[in-house]
């Protein structure tokens, strides 16, 4: 695609987040980004929302939207973390749609056990030594 036509899909997906989006999910008290300490600055670096199908059969009943963010390890430039994210996007997809349908039929989404699998996933896709931990900032529900 070329000229405005390139940029329909990301349209078209803040569209439906605007107007079909239902309020937020429950997240995980232990998906929430660690405390401030005394200690050095911690730096997350956000993704692009993951968009989770949630199956029953051959059919998408709806799509679970989480918000994450990354922290990179205390010696990684998060700057390099940011250079290799589409890669790991395409990962953290992969692996969210083996979730859904090795859930299929489950009716939502367990939050803490899909964090829980895309960790690896991100650590496998930028480097174990890079990533220290992935967090979920939020969830909502988009009705198909």
């Amino acid at each position: 695609m070329h000229g405005p036509m390139k940029h329909l899909p990301r349209f078209i997906f803040a569209a439906a987040l605007l107007f079909a989006a239902s309020p937020p999910l429950c997240v995980w008290a232990n998906s929430a980004p660690p405390e401030e300490s005394a200690g050095p600055k911690i730096t997350l670096v956000p993704l692009n929302p993951l968009m989770v199908p949630v199956l029953k059969g051959n059919r998408v009943l709806k799509y679970i939207v989480v918000n994450m963010d990354l922290e990179p390890a205390p010696e990684t430039d998060a700057g390099a973390v940011t250079h290799d994210l589409p890669r790991a996007h395409d990962a953290l997809l992969r692996e969210a749609y083996l979730f859904a349908r090795e859930n299929d039929g489950a009716g939502d989404v367990d939050l803490e056990a899909l964090r829980a699998r895309l960790l690896p996933v991100i650590k496998s896709a930028l480097g174990d030594k890079t990533i220290k931990g992935l967090y979920f900032t939020g969830a909502s529900t988009l009705k198909v």
